[in-house]
């Protein structure tokens, strides 16, 4: 037994407070559903037993009376007055062994009923701690799920900043190479058409000198 009591407090000092409670308060209900089951047989087993032990009164009662009528009508004088009084004190005795029996029963009741009630209070007093830890987790989860949910939005909102400070750039920067490339392009054109009209005029030039030199 020892033993068993020893790996009850490893099993126990492993367990998180919440899964304590939670194996307390089953190991409670579970006591207290053997209890009640208990406290439900011997409340029925006492009812049966006080209605036989009324019933068997009522018969032995009647027995008396049938007895001491025929005893009555049978004897006279002294037989009849002793006969009485022996029936008397027997009906007495009778009588007492049956309220000291219900006394007993009414007792057991009454404590039967005290326990029941005892384990109610404590029930109900487990479920109100069992309910206090829950709305604390509930609380906890909510006050991480807010703190997370605003910080996700911060980051969302710097991410957001950041990637349109970067197309922003970007886009100037494509906006700059394109004027450049125009630039160049508008240079190399004029380059170019200088460089046309230049060769054109040479060569207009050395033709009008070859159709003079033949005219001379």
């Amino acid at each position: 037994m020892p033993k068993k009591g020893g790996k009850k407090s490893a099993k126990l000092s492993n367990m998180s407070e919440e899964e304590r409670l939670l194996f307390m308060q089953q190991k409670a209900l579970a006591e207290e559903e053997l209890s009640k089951k208990k406290e439900d047989i011997l409340t029925q087993f006492l009812k049966d037993k006080l209605a036989k032990e009324e019933k068997s009164s009522v018969l032995n009662l009647n027995k008396i009376n049938q007895q001491w009528r025929v005893l009555m009508r049978e004897t006279k004088g002294r037989e009849l007055k002793k006969d009485i009084e022996v029936l008397s004190q027997t009906f007495e005795r009778v009588v007492d062994r049956k309220d000291s029996v219900i006394k007993s029963l009414a007792w057991d009741l009454e404590e039967a009923e005290a326990q029941y009630s005892q384990a109610l209070r404590a029930h109900l007093h487990n479920l109100d701690v069992l309910l206090q830890l829950q709305r604390g987790r509930l609380e906890s989860l909510e006050q991480n799920y807010q703190a997370e949910l605003e910080a996700l939005r911060g980051e969302f909102h710097t991410e957001r900043e950041l990637i349109l400070s970067q197309h922003q750039q970007e886009c100037t920067h494509l906006e700059d190479i394109s004027f450049a490339m125009e630039q160049n392009y508008s240079e190399q054109e004029n380059d170019v058409k200088q460089d046309f009209h230049s060769v054109r005029d040479e060569i207009r030039n050395k033709v009008q000198a070859v159709y003079l030199t033949e005219d001379y």
